[in-house]
């Protein structure tokens, strides 16, 4: 990569994508690894810009100095012990206790993130922290709207500026890695920082399109049945290694499409919120996973109409009640606007309202939690139609 200048290391790379793996110090001691990845980033930072082969390879060597490193760890420790002391919190992770563990949690991290001098110096907008960006616990609201509102918009500036670096320290699973992403010259690349140099870039062809690719069902396939042996008393470090290496895809994926313009955080946290929603009500309401499949019984299946109500019910007063799905789903895309749903939830909306609107016995229900829904569903139904005017707009 054209960064190196000549530098010591060559890094593992994705030409197609241009995500690079950088190996970095191996983190020896378990539960520091958010240490490393602020370390990490930093480093990351400056050797993007740097402009000189002298620099370059300056910044490069900082990513192997294990001295450096714990210099920046106890400097670390001490600044939250200051923190703790101004503040004379009583609570977790602000108690002293927290802090000597040398674990981080989102919220000292956070605050290191744009406390540290070193951060100071880069530029604190240039560090943003984030929790775990794969698909499941973004659908769960693993961010709020005024969280996904920042970060689209420093993912933003990379189609807006020639010149741009900033650093993205991501949550993956249990785990704590550092991507930086930065443009020169119209370029863009991604650099993958993690302290346990997990390979999930150059093992092999084979392995990149089942960790980095859509092939993500092989290793479903996997999780669950080391889930199922995990049952017999088998040993887990596979498992949570598998769910690591997973949370890492998703978090290069996410933020590589981010930054290079393919698609709009808002609108991709939209899709995962809609879908999660609407797969989670066919499953409890009709055992299917297609609105096609629950239309396809309502209208031919006697029984289907018959066990139609009560299975509605129990969904809602068990699974999602109507107050529950408003200060969720529907806030999210009030929050965000409707002019970030995507056309395929547009329709996914339009369809379940349809769907259960149209169906006898809701229509004339009288059961309190029914009637909510339908109103629900009626308001959802809506801002899916208005979507293409919003956009306009926007």
């Amino acid at each position: 990569a054209e960064y190196m200048g000549g530098g010591a290391q060559t890094p593992r790379t994705l030409t197609s994508s241009g995500v690079s793996q950088l190996s970095v110090l191996d983190q020896r001691q378990d539960g520091l690894c958010g240490h490393y990845a602020l370390y990490n980033a930093l480093c990351g930072i400056a050797l993007c810009r740097a402009r000189t082969v002298a620099e370059r390879r300056v910044a490069l060597e900082r990513f192997g100095r294990r001295v450096l490193f714990w210099q920046f760890y106890r400097a670390n420790i001490r600044a939250l012990q200051l923190r703790v002391e101004s503040e004379r919190a009583l609570s977790f992770p602000w108690r002293n206790v927290d802090v000597l563990t040398g674990q981080l949690e989102r919220a000292q991290l956070a605050y290191l993130a744009s406390e540290h001098p070193l951060v100071q110096l880069v530029g604190p907008s240039r560090v943003s922290v984030l929790p775990s960006l794969n698909a499941q616990d973004i659908a769960n609201g693993s961010m709020s709207v005024a969280e996904v509102t920042a970060l689209q918009s420093a993912l933003g500036e990379f189609t807006t500026r020639d010149d741009h670096c900033h650093a993205f320290i991501c949550g993956v699973h249990a785990h704590w890695v550092a991507l930086v992403a930065h443009k020169r010259g119209g370029r863009i690349e991604v650099l993958h920082f993690d302290s346990q140099n997990t390979d999930i870039l150059g093992a092999s062809d084979e392995f990149i399109v089942k960790v980095l690719a859509a092939r993500s069902h092989e290793i479903d396939a996997k999780i669950a049945q080391l889930e199922a042996q995990s049952q017999s008393g088998v040993e887990h470090s596979e498992l949570q290694w598998i769910h690591t290496v997973r949370a890492m895809r998703s978090a290069v994926e996410l933020i590589t499409e981010c930054v290079n313009g393919f698609m709009d955080l808002r609108t991709r946290v939209l899709d995962l919120v809609v879908a999660a929603a609407l797969e989670k009500f066919l499953a409890k309401v009709f055992a299917a996973d297609s609105l096609d499949a629950a239309r396809s019984a309502l209208k031919h299946d006697a029984d289907a109409e018959r066990v139609f109500t009560p299975k509605l019910v129990e969904y809602l007063q068990m699974w999602e009640p109507p107050a529950v799905l408003r200060t969720s789903l529907l806030a999210q895309i009030r929050g965000f606007g409707p002019a970030f749903l995507s056309a395929a939830s547009r329709a996914s909306l339009i369809e379940w309202s349809t769907t259960v609107l149209n169906a006898p016995t809701v229509a004339g229900s009288l059961i309190p939690e029914v009637q909510q829904f339908a109103v629900l569903l009626e308001e959802l139904g809506s801002l899916a139609v208005e979507a293409p005017a919003a956009m306009a707009v926007a």
